[in-house]
């Protein structure tokens, strides 16, 4: 039986390896798709286990998933502010496709692109996603 995490990585790679990167859904539809089939991996998991072992699939896309669609689908890159490469040295960014900051990548980019696919996104989650 394998844990949840190892479920969630597994769908969401999966998923997003069949997305065609010159047609992308809107990130309500990558959202909608994804954790569709996320909640039908744990069913089908839940099948099998016990009562006392079956999984609780999410509600909402968890920070994890947020970071890999984002950093698989979106202009969203991480990067280092330091030669160093020391962990405490990276940030995330996100490419601007308009405004004032066309062409530039921001940090506060990304907030609006997670929030694009996480309406009910809040800091605390924000933060893991930037982990």
């Amino acid at each position: 039986m394998r844990p949840l995490d190892i479920i969630i990585r597994d769908v969401t790679l999966k998923y997003l390896d069949g997305v065609n990167l010159t047609n992308i859904p809107t990130p309500e539809k990558v959202s909608e798709q994804l954790l569709d089939v996320i909640r039908g991996e744990c069913a089908l998991e839940n099948a099998v286990r016990d009562k006392a072992d079956k999984v609780c699939a999410p509600t909402s896309l968890p920070a994890a998933v947020l970071a890999e669609v984002m950093m698989r689908i979106n202009y969203v890159k991480l990067v280092s502010l330091s030669p160093n490469k020391h962990r405490e040295s990276f940030i995330l960014v996100g490419y601007n496709d308009d405004g004032e900051n066309a062409g530039l990548y921001t940090e506060d980019r990304v907030f609006q692109i997670a929030k694009s696919y996480d309406y009910m996104l809040n800091n605390k989650k924000f933060k893991e996603v930037c982990l």
